[in-house]
């Protein structure tokens, strides 16, 4: 090829009339130069100004191309791309037929297939030039436009009528095209990934409003699909959960995805596509299926569903394989590094979602059993019996624990021996019925005083599965152990599992110790009110029937003798008996009123009320919500000796007429005050000395897991308060 050299080169000749090129071939060689300099430089610059104020890439090209002819003063040209630019937008050209860039195309193509030209890519009259090119031209430039690769980008070719060969400026000038041809290709090239990453980014915005919205993984994943099929324009899509060892595939949300297919991906899991993008952890790319061989019954499945090409990501959650983006198309499809992308950017937003996804359902798993523990908790500190505890922990900790079976051993310090108290089921032969401390899981969690989880064979019952144990304790005693079983289907007891495990046995250890310590304190209460009755009986009713015996006697002396005198002892005997009747009849109505029986709560509580106000002259108002609710009879005879022993006071010491009495529950609490506006006493010093009554009554609150306060002072009246569960 002929190239330009570095010699002066003479003036041009054939150049068109009018055209300064006539004046500077009559002007000094460097004035002509000069001046040829400054045209083009001026030509240079409003072609970099066209190309900033272009729209398009086509609207730049045909602007580099005018400017180029105008400052050569040429008449001709094309402009065309090549390689992967080819395509973008039309080839340009300037007074030459349309198969002139098909010409120039081909040559160009075969010209460069060597790589880059040796020194300035401007060729002049290259050899080979096709024939279209110098029919009507005395000079051709050719000027290849590289973009960092060994073959070219873009061809501009322009020729003129003139004579003589391109001056020095003129090649720098087409040198200097050629480094604004690459501007504008690279411009719009970054402008291209520009609008594909914001068009990949929009599409991770979608799905990402899709995953903010929905914290529940199904709905999550149907809506993030349905933004996957759009961004990627596939016919279908779906989600495989599994792990790289190959365990299995289950398909947890679809779109538009054939069952035959989802089932031969399950029932095909060690040699499916999805199983190799686990292992590799890159994603798999089938353009067209009947070329796939890596799993036939899947292929064929996927044939008859009329998909020919897919695409399928890998998915990963904290680290760890969860599953595959799996995305189908029913057509051959060439899939693009920017699909693989933007799949690949996709199933890392979904992985991020499913992790969050997973993290909240934890968490909302570990609300709702708390909440479960609570209600529990409630309810076992309501029971009067350790026996009743244990049952109804044993129940309620096989539903909480999805356990096949749990048992709750009670430890025997004596003996050193765990032995059985309560098993759900209630026939439970998992267990033991007694075993010594130290032996088995149950014992070992007993002498270790520490939760035990392992696995767990019991052949004579044919289970296989996993034990967790964990101590009852409270602060300062070994109460028992409570163990839960799981088969190996439901899986092993996980560090959530142990520390609810743990919570729970410390709430069954406290209800144990309470109901154990509740059974005391009745006993002894029901010590304490015998010595009461016993007491109040030997003072009124003992001290009547001791006077009746000796009265008797004399009436039975004096009946031969003095009929008169024995008729007056007779009389007092009488009188003493009626008040001995009386007073036993009160002990009696005290200890276990019929009328609670017989009436309801509310309705003997007004009877007694009434019979106050009839025996003593105490006006006494009621203030309760009707329909009450049942309170048990525990809880409705203890509130009635309350009102009774309160009254009883009030009569005996408080110096007024009047009282009131009002009741109100809600939330299983009962709350009872009795009031009056009496001349009061001093709580601290006066409220226990007046007898057995109150401090008994306290007593008897406290052990059915109460309270009671006393308010009063000299001269303000007194204010009684219980507050009792039910």
């Amino acid at each position: 090829m002929e190239r330009e050299s570095a010699a002066a080169t003479p003036p041009r000749k054939g150049t068109r009339r009018g055209d300064p090129s006539a004046m500077r071939e009559a002007a000094p060689p460097y004035e002509a130069q000069a001046d040829a300099g400054e045209r083009l430089l001026a030509w240079l610059g409003r072609a970099q100004a066209a190309v900033a104020a272009a729209q398009s890439l086509g609207e730049a090209l045909e602007a580099i191309l005018d400017c180029t002819l105008e400052g050569l003063d040429w008449e001709a040209g094309v402009l065309c791309l090549l390689g992967t630019a080819e395509g973008k937008t039309p080839d340009v050209l300037r007074r030459l037929r349309a198969s002139a860039a098909d010409e120039m195309r081909a040559y160009a193509g075969a010209a460069f297939a060597a790589g880059r030209p040796a020194g300035s890519p401007v060729i002049v009259n290259p050899d080979g030039i096709p024939v279209s090119f110098r029919e009507g031209f005395s000079q051709v430039a050719l000027v290849p436009v590289f973009l960092g690769g060994a073959r070219p980008e873009a061809v501009l070719a322009v020729a003129t009528e003139a004579d003589a060969p391109p001056a020095r400026a003129d090649i720098r000038f087409l040198e200097a095209i050629a480094s604004l041809l690459a501007s504008a290709l690279d411009y719009d090239a970054l402008r291209a990934s520009s609008e594909q990453m914001r068009m990949e980014m929009e599409a991770l915005h979608q799905v990402s409003l899709f995953v903010s919205e929905h914290s529940d993984m199904s709905k999550l994943l149907k809506s993030a699909l349905m933004a996957v099929e759009r961004a990627l324009r596939v016919s279908a899509c779906a989600v495989y959960e599994g792990d790289e060892r190959g365990r299995g595939l289950r398909c947890v949300a679809r779109r538009n995805v054939p069952e035959e297919v989802v089932r031969a991906v399950e029932a095909n899991a060690p040699s499916a596509p999805a199983h190799r993008a686990l292992k590799t952890g890159a994603p798999v790319v089938i353009t067209r299926a009947e070329e796939y061989t890596g799993s036939p019954q899947v292929v064929e499945a996927a044939l008859q569903a009329s998909i020919q090409s897919a695409m399928i990501v890998p998915i990963f959650v904290g680290g760890k394989g969860f599953g595959v983006l799996s995305l189908y198309d029913t057509a051959p499809r060439e899939w693009s590094d920017s699909d693989r992308r933007l799949a690949q950017m996709l199933a890392g937003s979904l992985g991020s979602a499913l992790s969050q996804a997973q993290s909240y359902r934890k968490l909302a798993e570990s609300a709702a059993r708390l909440r479960d523990l609570h209600r529990i908790s409630l309810r076992l500190m309501e029971l009067p019996t350790a026996d009743a505890v244990a049952i109804l922990a044993a129940d309620a900790g096989r539903e909480l624990f999805r356990a096949d079976a749990v048992a709750i051993h009670e430890h025997v310090r004596r003996y050193g021996l765990l032995k059985l108290l309560s098993a759900a089921p209630a026939v439970a032969e998992h267990f033991p019925l007694a075993v010594p401390a130290g032996r088995g899981v149950w014992g070992k969690a007993a002498s270790e005083q520490k939760p035990v989880a392992r696995s767990l064979r019991l052949a004579r019952v044919g289970f296989y599965g996993f034990a967790a144990a964990v101590p009852l304790r409270t602060q300062d005693e070994l109460i028992g152990v409570f163990t839960a079983l799981r088969s190996a289907e439901k899986g092993a007891f996980g560090e959530d599992d142990l520390e609810l495990l743990g919570l729970f046995a410390n709430l069954v250890a406290a209800a144990i110790q309470k109901a154990r310590l509740l059974s005391r304190s009745e006993e002894l209460g029901i010590l304490k009110e015998r010595n009461r009755v016993a007491t109040e009986m030997h003072d009124s009713v003992g001290g009547d029937l001791a006077g009746i015996l000796v009265k008797a006697q004399l009436a039975r002396t004096f009946l031969d003798s003095d009929l008169a005198r024995a008729a007056v002892e007779m009389d007092w005997i009488i009188a003493a008996l009626q008040r001995s009747i009386t007073q036993l009849r009160r002990v009696l109505h005290a200890l276990k009123p019929v009328e609670l029986e017989e009436q309801g709560f509310l309705p003997a509580l007004r009877r007694l009320l009434e019979t106050q106000a009839d025996q003593y002259g105490i006006a006494v108002t009621l203030d309760a919500t009707e329909p009450f609710p049942r309170l048990g009879p525990r809880v409705e005879g203890l509130l009635y000796r309350a009102v009774s022993e309160c009254l009883n006071n009030i009569r005996k010491h408080a110096a007024t007429a009047s009282a009131r009495v009002s009741l109100q529950a809600e939330a299983h609490r009962v709350a009872l005050v009795v009031e009056d506006d009496g001349k009061g006493f001093d709580p601290g010093a006066a409220a226990l000395s007046r007898g057995m009554g109150l401090r008994t009554l306290r007593e008897s609150v406290q052990a059915a897991g109460g309270d009671m306060s006393i308010a009063s002072a000299p001269g303000e009246g007194a204010r009684i308060t219980v507050s009792l569960p039910f």
